[in-house]
């Protein structure tokens, strides 16, 4: 249930208060102004709850989006002294990370 609070929190004064209060005051005038933050946490309730189908989904792009940026950015920067001492490290903890991945 953290995560749900979490991705409420942030979609509430992110994803949708922003948009909202630009839209709503022009539909409606001062009153979309005091109806933006009522409309921008249903819309943030209403997604957590369509959220939890998606999770596992979400976690992998997330843990994707560190692969790529591991092999495009620390990857390269490692191994270009010709030291194997980045690349045993890189290994190391990615080997790290899995084995915390399936123990917990």
């Amino acid at each position: 249930m953290a995560w749900q609070a979490s991705v409420v929190a942030a979609a509430r004064q992110g994803l949708f208060l922003i948009p909202v209060v630009f839209i709503l005051p022009n539909l409606l005038g001062l009153a979309g102004v005091e109806y933006a933050q009522p409309a921008a946490d249903l819309l943030a309730f209403a997604l957590a709850g369509g959220v939890s189908a998606a999770l596992p989904w979400l976690m992998s792009a997330a843990a994707g989006c560190m692969v790529c940026v591991t092999a495009q950015e620390m990857i390269p920067q490692a191994v270009e002294a010709d030291e194997p001492a980045g690349v045993v490290s890189i290994v190391l903890g990615f080997a790290l990370m899995m084995a915390l991945d399936v123990a917990l």
